[in-house]
């Protein structure tokens, strides 16, 4: 018997919809469920990216409706995508309280059903929802997965790419840490195509000089969250910020 990929969406906002026609448009989801508070505006996404089934590029079909939280008695992943949207100045941790409360509304309908699939987070600040949600459930770590710094990753690979040239396809980079303020690139893994260990140091120290108006923008705003005066920051921004690379040994494994 032909098993269906169910997929229910917990908030159905820019990124559950967002969510919901990747899904569409990859053909990775049969059937694809919107949750949402305010159930007549999941209706609503759902019948216009019902209209985007016809055009999807994959050629796939697909099933996309507003439901109930019973959906996830036989869903395969279950995406968290709950929450509202952050005020000017706001980081991810000031959504902390509003975020929680939402949460643990969504635990009180989680703990009337039986889901036993996978469990997808992205709401913020994501990684303490996520591990929230998991504690609360008791369910199984292998079962919890938390974007993380997968979008820091994906905009490093787009400010490597335009500072140096390359395809995004021909460089590996990642961010490590908590999604938020507090990531960061880990620059000593950073790898582009095959190049020779002295060309790519060249290439990646060319490329962290060219990128370094950004860094200093980035470190400004943060000086500023941390109550720091605006004279400081001035002050930081036009002195100029230097960056060291760290090299971290892996640790030999005896055989």
């Amino acid at each position: 018997m032909f098993k269906t990929r169910k997929v229910v969406i917990v908030g159905a906002g820019h990124v559950g919809s967002h969510v919901a026609l990747a899904l569409i448009q990859s053909g990775e989801a049969d059937d694809i469920v919107l949750i949402d508070i305010l159930k007549e505006k999941a209706a609503a996404q759902a019948l216009d990216l019902d209209d985007c089934v016809s055009g999807a590029l994959c050629g796939h079909d697909a099933k996309i409706r507003a439901g109930e939280y019973s959906e996830l008695n036989d869903a395969d992943i279950l995406v968290m995508a709950f929450g509202r949207s952050r005020r000017p100045g706001e980081t991810r941790l000031d959504m902390f309280d509003d975020s929680i409360k939402m949460a643990n509304e969504v635990i009180s309908h989680l703990k009337q059903v039986d889901f036993k699939g996978i469990m997808i987070s992205i709401s913020n600040p994501a990684d303490i929802i996520c591990e929230h949600i998991r504690r609360q459930m008791q369910w199984d770590s292998h079962r919890c997965f938390c974007t993380g710094t997968s979008l820091e990753s994906y905009r490093l690979l787009r400010v490597l790419s335009a500072a140096t040239g390359y395809s995004r396809k021909s460089i590996q980079a990642f961010c490590m840490g908590e999604h938020g303020n507090s990531s960061f690139v880990v620059w000593s893994r950073i790898r582009i195509g095959s190049l020779t260990e002295q060309t790519h140091g060249i290439i990646v120290l060319t490329c962290r000089q060219g990128i370094s108006h950004f860094l200093q923008q980035y470190i400004c705003r943060l000086c500023q969250k941390l109550h720091r005066t605006q004279q400081e920051s001035e002050e930081k921004k036009s002195q100029g910020f230097h960056f060291k690379v760290y090299i971290v040994k892996q640790p030999e494994i005896s055989q």
